[in-house]
């Protein structure tokens, strides 16, 4: 069995550089921030069924992004906006504060990739 210490750190991640988006978020990267604007603005002045159809939308590459694996940090990124979305904008993860460090962790690493995608 191999140590986690073992096991080189990847050069995108110790140098802290995103990388290209690779595999399927790619595609569903972008095409995820663009159907959050077009949700944002069907919400704000369209009708309920053109709204529920934004929402369903966006909804639908949530649950593509998570079938995706994220390759590097860019990937990880695309995930914690769809988090974002997830939890309507909000940063409160709703984790219980077990004071357990694996869960402060965990909560570490989400906050860290908001920072890294603009919001804090």
């Amino acid at each position: 069995m191999t140590s986690l210490y073992a096991l080189p750190a990847p050069l995108a991640l110790s140098r802290g550089i995103p990388g290209p988006l690779s595999g399927d978020l790619a595609t569903l990267g972008p095409d995820f921030e663009a159907a959050c604007r077009e949700d944002k603005i069907a919400l704000a002045t369209g009708t309920d069924e053109e709204s529920d159809a934004a929402y369903d939308k966006v909804s639908n590459l949530v649950d593509r992004i998570l079938a995706s694996p994220a390759r590097n940090l860019a990937g990880l990124q695309v995930k914690a906006r769809a988090l974002l979305w997830c939890r309507s904008g909000s940063l409160d993860l709703g984790i219980e504060d077990s004071g357990t460090t694996d869960v402060k962790l965990i909560e570490s690493i989400i906050y860290d990739l908001y920072e890294m995608i603009g919001v804090t």
